[in-house]
């Protein structure tokens, strides 16, 4: 009884902590900024918005609470910690690697690099203990890695089922430049979550004792007491296709991150039972990631774009909520070969078939399996004049996503020599005939 009203008090004041924590705020400020800016782009792009800036918004805050709380226990039974010297660590490694590249700002990165640092100091010969370089990697000889490898394995799960439960809501049709200069249909995933986590912590305080021994530190670690401490922590998902539909970008995207994460954490396991495999761990910890990124690349390259124009029709890139197209069940992807018994190869063609029946509308589509079904329904005053179908682009198309680089910090430019990705929006003229 005493340990449970210990257990409830301690998750009390981490709570608190976390709502008087400021950087938990930031971080669902930061969420609403990047759903209005998406917005943005959706109207200029086309004339209408696929998402709302509130409701989204508030999905992504409450997924990221739920996820936090589904993390922050299997962390707890495990016995996840982070020291407060190991928090410090981490931003300063994760910021000094987005000097080289800004997805480096991971922390699969850092604590991967942090574990090959410390397996280093632990081969060197005693150190001098009263030099002034030695306060410096104090902390790092100090850190208990498997729980930080393990840090990594679990905050990856969680982004795998935010992703698979949210990615294909938060992604957004785009205009996009091919290696052949040719402008395609693209999905850019923009997932950001603020995931405030409750970590099981040792440290020296009066009360009872566990009524477990967490996996990580064993006795030794938890002997002298134990803290819950709130870490809120912001989780993002950036992607991009154009030769797969939403959902099964999202599919194989959440099932790679998972069995990443789960074979992390497994690294970790291993690595505390033995820790001589503490360098393979954290070796494998960037190894892998990168491979991910790797093979994702490479098997985006191997496909054929899927949306773009045929001989068949127009290519639906996206559909509008709440439209007349969405009741008709017109999916991403499809194409549409006639309309009001009229075929169509050009938005042209498709807006003089519409306009032949302004009260009805009845479409042939080919769907993703290449077989033909009709859809058809009344049109009423107001309603979008494509139906709410986004076509795939063609060359007459004034906006698309440019694929510019960038520098981090400008004025390094002549030391780093290096650039990075950013996404801009820019128009493009109307080419004549």
């Amino acid at each position: 009884m005493d340990v449970a009203i210990s257990i409830l008090e301690r998750l009390g004041q981490a709570a608190l902590g976390l709502l008087l924590n400021p950087f938990y705020y930031l971080s669902i400020l930061i969420v609403m900024w990047n759903m209005r800016r998406q917005i943005f782009f959706e109207r200029k792009l086309y004339h209408s918005r696929l998402h709302t800036w509130l409701g989204d918004g508030m999905r992504s805050v409450i997924a990221g609470l739920v996820a936090g709380i589904a993390g922050s226990l299997v962390m707890s039974v495990a016995g996840v910690s982070l020291q407060p010297s190991a928090i410090v660590y981490l931003w300063v490694g994760a910021l000094l690697l987005a000097l080289i590249r800004v997805r480096f700002i991971c922390f699969a990165y850092t604590i991967g690099l942090i574990g090959i640092v410390h397996t280093a100091l632990s081969w060197w010969p005693e150190p001098d203990r009263t030099a002034e370089w030695y306060a410096w990697i104090e902390p790092i000889a100090r850190l208990h890695v498997p729980s930080l490898i393990a840090l990594v394995g679990v905050v990856h799960m969680v982004e795998a089922l935010l992703v698979r439960l949210q990615g294909a809501h938060l992604s957004t049709p785009l205009f996009v430049e091919s290696k052949r200069g040719k402008l395609i249909g693209s999905y850019q995933f923009q997932g950001l979550w603020p995931v405030p986590f409750i970590l099981l912590t040792p440290a020296a305080m009066d009360g009872p004792a566990l009524p477990f021994t967490p996996l990580f530190g064993g006795e030794a670690m938890w002997s002298a007491g134990w803290t819950f401490a709130a870490l809120p922590v912001m989780i993002g998902f950036t992607n991009m296709t154009a030769t797969m539909l939403p959902e099964q970008k999202v599919r194989r995207s959440s099932l790679q991150l998972f069995l990443y994460g789960l074979i992390v954490t497994a690294l970790a396991f291993a690595s505390e039972w033995l820790p001589e495999l503490v360098l393979p761990a954290s070796l494998l910890t960037i190894v892998l990631h990168e491979a991910i990124i790797w093979f994702e690349r490479r098997d985006e390259s191997l496909r054929s774009p899927l949306y773009v124009h045929s001989g068949k029709g127009l290519t639906v890139l996206a559909v509008l909520p709440d439209s007349v197209a969405k009741s008709m069940g017109i999916r991403p992807g499809e194409v549409i070969h006639k309309v009001n018994q009229q075929p169509v190869r050009t938005k042209e063609q498709l807006h003089q078939a519409l306009r032949q029946n302004p009260a009805f509308a009845r479409l042939e589509v080919i769907d993703h399996n290449g077989e033909h079904r009709f859809v058809q329904s009344a049109l009423f005053e107001g309603e979008h004049h494509q139906l709410g179908i986004i076509l795939s682009p063609d060359d007459d198309a004034q906006y698309y996503v440019k694929i510019r680089k960038y520098e981090l910090f400008r004025r390094w430019k002549a030391t780093l020599g290096r650039r990075h990705d950013e996404v801009r929006y820019e128009q493009r003229p109307t080419i004549p005939g």
